[in-house]
């Protein structure tokens, strides 16, 4: 349950973190990459679905998090 309600707060949290960067600056690619890493976790620990998407969103949660770690942005 935490890992489907994690997606409605990260969304509104993206919101309220860039309304002051404005759309244009917005980082649309990171954040639909947060997004998707955030549903394969959702996907992967809820156990009413079936083994086969579960085992299939952990390999795609493996990837982005591999992806995320070599493509991460540097501090400021």
């Amino acid at each position: 349950m935490a890992g489907w309600i994690a997606i409605p707060v990260a969304i509104a949290v993206a919101v309220f973190q860039n309304a002051k960067v404005g759309i244009e600056k917005f980082d649309w690619s990171r954040n639909l990459i947060y997004l998707a890493f955030l549903v394969s976790l959702a996907v992967r620990f809820t156990p009413g679905i079936e083994a086969r998407m579960r085992d299939d969103a952990s390999i795609f949660m493996g990837m982005l998090t591999v992806f995320l770690i070599i493509d991460r942005k540097p501090r400021t």
